[in-house]
């Protein structure tokens, strides 16, 4: 059963999750930006760092990165900032990995904390003036640890409640109008999504069996992508077109390994000719935007 804004809570929940983070930067001052002019200045907005090696700022960073790629994978896209949906059949799961990530990085925060004192005086060393007009910018230990947070919430977002005194007909009437809008554009992501990568990674396959060179990374991330369709995605696709590319491209590339190609000449040459063809389908599906550019 397709998603709608009368069902929406029978499906899941909407989820917050907060990465907190240090940069470990400061603005350059008006002395810093000396011999800029004065109308460079008004659109100039320079920064340095406030360490001299970031390596280990650097690791919470790259996992704050892949951490924030996994949940928004597990769940649904919704058009309020920062807030995502989470399908009932994928809560407990998705709340399992935050909380696994969590631990796992306390280890690598810990490791940063151990060498923060170190990479000071580093600084210092490399960089003295600049150490000496921010040294009031270097929080504690303690503040630092307590700005490392990950917190993730489950909640429900609906629309005001029709018998309340302080809201009019006309609002009431203008916030439920709203709410199904939101519905409707989850559902119009959710399509940009699949149409975004399913025309990439066709597009990658057609190229890699002219190049000669398929790739077994492509079509493993097809074979993930086609689960996370299946557990995610599934009841908010109203639109036939769409399911019949994903059953197609699912069928055309489902039982093929790049060895197989690589091995075999008029094997790769027919599956590239299989992937234009599909690649010609997809762009024609109207009606759908790309989530990002890709280069045809």
């Amino acid at each position: 059963m397709s998603i709608n804004d009368k069902n929406l809570y029978d499906k899941g929940m909407f989820i917050c999750l907060s990465l907190g983070a240090w940069q470990a930067r400061s603005k350059l001052n008006k002395s810093q930006l000396k011999g800029f002019t004065d109308k460079e200045r008004e659109i100039v907005r320079g920064v340095h760092d406030l360490l001299y090696d970031t390596s280990e700022l650097d690791a919470i960073t790259s996992f704050n990165s892949k951490t924030k790629i996994t949940f928004d994978n597990m769940t649904i896209p919704t058009p309020m900032r920062g807030i995502r949906f989470c399908l009932g059949t994928q809560i407990e799961k998705t709340l399992e990995y935050v909380k696994d990530r969590k631990q796992e990085r306390e280890e690598i925060v810990q490791t940063f904390l151990d060498a923060y004192e170190s990479r000071q005086k580093e600084f210092e060393k490399e960089m003295p003036e600049y150490h000496k007009l921010n040294k009031h910018k270097y929080p504690t230990k303690d503040d630092l640890k307590s700005r490392f947070y990950i917190n993730v919430r489950v909640f429900k977002v609906s629309v005001p409640d029709k018998g309340l005194k302080y809201i009019s007909p006309e609002l009431y009437k203008q916030e439920v109008n709203a709410f199904k809008q939101q519905v409707e554009d989850m559902k119009k992501e959710v399509v940009n999504i699949i149409y975004t990568e399913l025309l990439d990674k066709v597009n990658n396959l057609k190229t890699q069996c002219l190049s000669g060179k398929p790739s077994q990374k492509t079509f493993n991330f097809i074979e993930k992508f086609m689960e996370r369709i299946a557990d995610n995605y599934d009841d908010f696709i109203e639109r036939n077109d769409i399911r019949s590319m994903i059953d197609k491209v699912k069928s055309e590339v489902g039982s093929v390994e790049a060895k197989e190609l690589r091995d075999n000449e008029s094997l790769k040459k027919e599956f590239g000719k299989q992937m234009k063809g599909l690649l010609s389908e997809l762009q024609n599906l109207p009606d759908v935007e790309l989530k990002r550019a890709i280069e045809l």
